[in-house]
């Protein structure tokens, strides 16, 4: 008995915490926007677009013609890239990182072959996120 309260009280508090908007961040949407204009514009469209989000995030169009777009929780994305194609080419925009006034964001990119992958670090500047470096991993 004990343990179903608990589990309905987590459930009824999540759900609360998600109608008030504590849960729910839109600069994290406003980031990812940035980072796939940015790839999308360089680097050209992939057949699947791959994000990391929290439970209650609400979910964005990207308004880009990816064949498929996945939204993964952490526990779904390692079984998510197990049984995936992998000769299909992707996007991956991982957990976005708060440190000062920086952002960072680790993003994975194939064309079905080879996997680069590297950080992006942004900043808002007048109100608008901005990419201000990519290091690719070495």
């Amino acid at each position: 008995m004990k343990k179903i309260f608990i589990g309905v009280f987590v459930m009824i508090s999540l759900s609360a915490c998600e109608l008030i908007g504590l849960v729910n961040n839109p600069t994290n949407n406003a980031i990812r926007r940035i980072i796939v204009e940015y790839e999308v514009e360089t680097n050209g469209l992939t057949q699947e677009l791959v994000i990391y989000h929290q439970r209650g995030e609400t979910r964005l169009d990207f308004e880009y013609p990816f064949e498929r777009e996945v939204w993964l929780y952490e526990f779904a994305l390692n079984e998510y890239f197990k049984v995936r194609l992998a000769e299909r080419s992707y996007i991956y925009i991982d957990k976005i990182h708060a440190q000062e006034e920086n952002v960072y964001v680790w993003v994975r990119r194939s064309d079905g072959i080879n996997v680069i992958e590297s950080v992006y670090y942004l900043q808002q500047i007048e109100d608008a996120w901005q990419i201000v470096e990519i290091r690719e991993k070495q």
